[in-house]
């Protein structure tokens, strides 16, 4: 005759298959193809993939776009115990024929992104797609190194941390001139207020001012003048954009609304 089952032989019997069951779970998560699970995870953030490899943990993209703007090959490594803690961290970076960056981005539970370690480089005509200033030509190389960037689950700039500079900026078009060397210092003044201190470098352009950045606003509050009277290009590029005052500034006012990210 047999001998029933003791409750206790039951309950490690469940234990024992439900530790099957969870590693088979995990196991098969590891292996998750990310070109089954990312357009799915992105869908509506704007950002399009192609060519994609690895899986959902660690893997490549090797063509991206955001927003239609091409951002060249994208790799990632994303934290498997961030996401048990609920606010996902993944290790990105971006290697393009012009842009080049890195960064740690971290989804907190109360949504949004933060994104902390970013720096990189782009040449400063790839804004020009952005700005869709057909008359304004950019040129130079833009870096950027930021300790921390936070934005909200509306897409909104709330946070600014780090530096911004332009290497050998120069106009070209209208306002073709040779600028120098242009930095911008960002930092964060209260919740959802940004500042950046504008400054130069000793270049052809001497520049000061501030840009004031809030979730939903900028503005831009610049003095600008030619370092030397013997850059004429340049003088005559300042004259575009106003009256020079008995010392040689142009004072330079731009402000409008802040697009979500």
């Amino acid at each position: 005759m047999s001998c029933p089952v003791s409750r206790a032989s039951t309950v490690r019997i469940l234990l024992i298959v439900l530790a099957l069951v969870l590693a088979a779970t995990a196991a098969l998560v590891a292996q998750w193809p990310a070109g089954h699970a990312l357009p799915r995870l992105t869908a509506g953030a704007g950002l399009a993939l192609d060519a994609i490899e690895g899986s959902v943990w660690a893997g490549t993209a090797q063509r991206a776009w955001y927003r239609g703007l091409a951002l060249g090959r994208l790799r990632w490594t994303l934290s498997p115990a961030s996401v048990l803690r609920l606010a996902p961290q993944a290790e990105v970076a971006v290697d393009g024929a012009e842009l080049a960056a890195r960064a740690t981005i971290t989804r907190p539970r109360g949504g949004g992104l933060v994104l902390t370690g970013l720096d990189g480089r782009l040449p400063a005509g790839w804004l020009q797609r952005i700005l869709n200033e057909p008359f304004l030509g950019l040129a130079g190389v833009i870096g950027f190194e930021f300790d921390r960037v936070g934005i909200g689950a509306d897409g909104r700039l709330l946070a600014l941390e780090g530096r911004t500079h332009w290497e050998d900026a120069r106009l070209s078009g209208r306002l073709a001139s040779e600028l120098g060397d242009l930095r911008v210092d960002w930092r964060t003044e209260s919740a959802g207020v940004m500042l950046g201190s504008l400054a130069d470098a000793g270049g052809p352009l001497e520049l000061n001012g501030v840009v004031t950045v809030t979730a939903d606003h900028y503005r831009i509050d610049a003095r600008l003048r030619a370092r030397s009277a013997d850059s004429v290009a340049l003088r005559q590029a300042l004259e575009l954009l106003g009256r020079a005052d008995a010392a040689g500034w142009v004072r330079l006012q731009i402000e409008g609304p802040m697009l979500p990210l």
